[in-house]
């Protein structure tokens, strides 16, 4: 960039914090309203994505692992997120003074004032255990400081909670790790008690390539045929629905368990879907208390399709989160040459990402995300975002 526009990296650098400023601003102004918007209902997809960063210095080629938890609407296609598990306000000397002050180092972690930190001591001490999120071959950010565990994430869905509390139902969809749900469930028990929010729990075939998915897409229409065939006369949606409501009944009556019957079985849903090839969905907080048709109208919606294709848009138009390189010669350790080596510039280029998604759109776009959720009347200029001032709604008309 510097490059082409004959400029010093520090100029590049400048830009980058004045939009990431602006934006910051003017999502601030809009978001604001979303407590107060009412909602039917609203599904929300979350997924999680590691990005890497180069390491500081050549003396250690270790990477530095960051996780970005995101969520999108499925209807439309709004992002929440990344939200980065990483602080870029502190510092890791700063963290220590401070666990030193309150006496942490004495304490069972579940005690700790500042147990959601990664420290020098925490890292030599626990990276490459199981469920640490680090290995011995992983290192530090030099700048800011790493969220521990799965904190990130709860803080995640705590957002959440805050800024969609106005919707009368919320479905959130994510995948087969264990810790999300839980995560989720810390935001919002109360209104999975009170039956205003549901969770599943979405596997699908990945990895694979255009043939093996061409395959899977061929036995499912197969496979489809005969769904169609027991039910002459329904359209495909109403073949759809039928026969997910005859496996929601089987795995009912076939489930193991006494009570809540569906928590731990794995609906299989291997309807035609090149995206999502072989989805199997689980209903997590299922309670009994859903007739068999409501299950399985909520189970066909269950999808992470609008949050992978928001990551794989983020690695196709931004350079600083493509894949890396890796060379045979330095033991598979991974070079990334577009990525920055500080870990505060990912997260100003993910948000202004998350800003043009929403809001601005491709050249073209006739309805941004913002748009169908009711946060913008019509696509925003760029202009209008790095121009915002926050204190032309606090002006009196003249």
């Amino acid at each position: 960039m510097a490059e082409i526009l004959g400029c010093g990296d520090g100029t590049v650098y400048d830009k980058i914090d004045f939009i990431h400023r602006q934006c910051r601003l003017f999502v601030a102004e809009r978001e604001r309203r979303l407590p107060e918007m009412t909602f039917d209902r609203l599904d929300i997809c979350t997924d999680q994505q590691t990005y890497l960063v180069n390491w500081p210095a050549r003396r250690v080629r270790k990477q530095v692992l960051i996780n970005g938890t995101a969520s999108v609407e499925c209807q439309s296609r709004y992002l929440f997120g990344p939200s980065l598990g990483h602080d870029p306000e502190t510092t890791i000397s700063e963290v220590e003074e401070l666990r030193a002050a309150v006496g942490d180092d004495a304490k069972p972690e579940h005690m700790q004032t500042y147990a959601h930190y990664w420290t020098e001591a925490r890292y030599l001490r626990e990276a490459g255990q199981a469920g640490s999120g680090l290995t011995v071959d992983d290192q530090l950010p030099a700048q800011g400081v790493l969220i521990a565990g799965q904190y990130d994430l709860h803080g995640h869905f705590h957002f959440l909670r805050y800024l969609l509390g106005g919707a009368a139902h919320l479905n959130f969809f994510m995948d087969e790790d264990g810790s999300m749900p839980v995560a989720c469930l810390g935001a919002f028990a109360d209104r999975v008690a009170t039956r205003t929010a549901d969770i599943f729990q979405v596997s699908i075939a990945k990895d694979l390539t255009i043939d093996q998915r061409r395959a899977k897409q061929h036995d499912a229409e197969q496979r489809f045929a005969v769904d169609k065939a027991a039910h002459p006369g329904l359209a495909d949606w109403e073949v759809r629905r039928a026969v997910a409501e005859t496996r929601v009944a089987t795995a009912r009556a076939t489930s193991p368990l006494p009570h809540r019957k569906l928590q731990d079985v794995v609906i299989d849903l291997l309807f035609p879907d090149f995206a999502e090839p072989d989805k199997k969905v689980r209903f997590t907080t299922d309670m009994d208390d859903y007739d068999d048709a409501k299950v399985a109208r909520r189970l066909l919606r269950a999808t992470l399709w609008p949050v992978d294709s928001v990551f794989a848009q983020m690695r196709r138009r931004l350079r600083l989160v493509e894949r890396g390189i890796s060379s045979p010669r330095r033991g598979r350790a991974i070079w990334h040459i577009n990525a920055p080596y500080n870990p505060i510039m990912l997260a100003k280029v993910l948000f202004i990402f998350s800003v043009w998604h929403n809001y601005v759109g491709p050249r073209g776009t006739k309805e941004t995300p913002a748009m169908r959720l009711g946060l913008a009347k019509g696509p925003v200029r760029m202009e209008d975002i790095l121009y915002f001032d926050v204190r032309d709604g606090l002006r009196p008309a003249l």
